[in-house]
């Protein structure tokens, strides 16, 4: 399952293949691709994580972009709300998920009000490019789908990748089979690297 939202200059995607997604290793030559399973945590317990708790220092540090998103969102369902009403309801979301009212300035989230409902062509075709490429892997089950939100920030023009899980990192997949053909140590390691 995917779900998507875009705007302005910036989106995410968010990848649920369930609990136990099964999938192929991508083929190489003199090597037998592995059957690997990965645990995707619920759509409904990664929207349900508490921002404050979406970051891992300088590692990962929170997504602004991936904020915006979900107070669009929020916004989303008050659509007839004054801009003040909206800027009230974003500082009370914000303290709820254990962030200072401030952590998006007035400025931001009057930009964010004025480009909430419209999507960038930039950001769809960039964001539509990964999500297919996610939507093959899931569907034909060759090749490790990337786990499991796919953030695109205007500030560095590159998607990242937060894994949304209770360690905050992509899980190791769990080998099923092992490879079969014989191959040279050295060329494998190459690979690797």
């Amino acid at each position: 399952m995917m779900a998507s939202w875009t705007f302005g200059q910036e989106g995410i995607f968010l990848s649920d293949f369930g609990p136990t997604f099964h999938f192929k290793e991508d083929e190489r030559p003199k090597y037998t691709p592995l059957l690997k399973t990965i645990d995707f945590p619920s759509m409904k317990r990664t929207m349900r994580m508490p921002w404050r708790d979406l970051h891992k220092g300088k590692f990962l540090p929170l997504s602004s972009a991936y904020v915006k998103a979900l107070l669009l969102a929020k916004w989303a369902n008050k659509a007839q709300s004054t801009a003040l009403e909206k800027l009230v309801l974003a500082s009370s979301v914000l303290e709820a998920n254990g962030l200072a009212a401030d952590y998006l300035s007035a400025a931001e989230l009057t930009s964010l009000q004025k480009v909430q409902g419209m999507a960038s062509a930039t950001v769809v075709s960039i964001l539509g490019a990964f999500l297919a490429q996610e939507i093959v892997k899931g569907v034909s089950r060759v090749g490790e789908p990337a786990f499991n939100t796919h953030v695109f920030n205007k500030k560095d023009l590159c998607v990242q990748v937060y894994p949304m899980c209770d360690t905050l990192t992509a899980p190791a997949s769990v080998a099923e089979s092992k490879a079969t053909a014989e191959s040279d140590p050295a060329e494998d390691n190459m690979i690797e690297l």
